[in-house]
This record gives C-alpha cells, structure tokens and sequence, in this order.
C-alpha cells in the first residue's frame, strides 16, 4: 500500500520528497519504510505515550530519485 502511495505522490503531483513519521516501538513500519528506500532524518523524543512511557518518533523521508532508483531495484528483484 505504502509502494502505491509513493508511485501516486510522485505521479500525481509536483512534489521532490515525501515524508514519513514513526513511532519507534513500530518496528514493522519502520522496517517497510526502510525496505521503501526512505531515509531516517532525526527523531523527536518523548513524542508519544504508550502505557505512561514516552517514545520518540522517527521521521523519515525520500526524495523523488531515491524513489525511482528503488522502485527500480524492487521490480528488477
């Protein structure tokens, strides 16, 4: 779904990077942003509760190339 939303972003509309947040107890997401090609840019600590605990956010990005690089790779396997 994220693959779909990245070729739209870019197809659709006149943008040179997308970017992303996610919390980092959320290691699939951040594992499929990573497989993506998005770039981690910094974090933002103590950014969510979870049960009382606070957690940083990830935030990420990817530009219009490394997506077509990537998208590349992905469909040459």
């Amino acid at each position: 779904m994220l693959f779909n939303m990245l070729d739209l972003a870019f197809a659709a509309h006149p943008v040179d990077k997308v970017n992303s947040e996610v919390i980092e107890y959320n290691q699939g997401s951040l594992a499929v942003h990573r497989n993506l090609g998005f770039v981690v840019e910094g974090r933002r600590r103590n950014h969510k509760l979870r049960d009382g605990e606070p957690f940083a956010a990830i935030l990420l990005g990817i530009t219009r190339q490394e997506w077509t690089d990537r998208r590349r790779q992905l469909a040459h396997g």
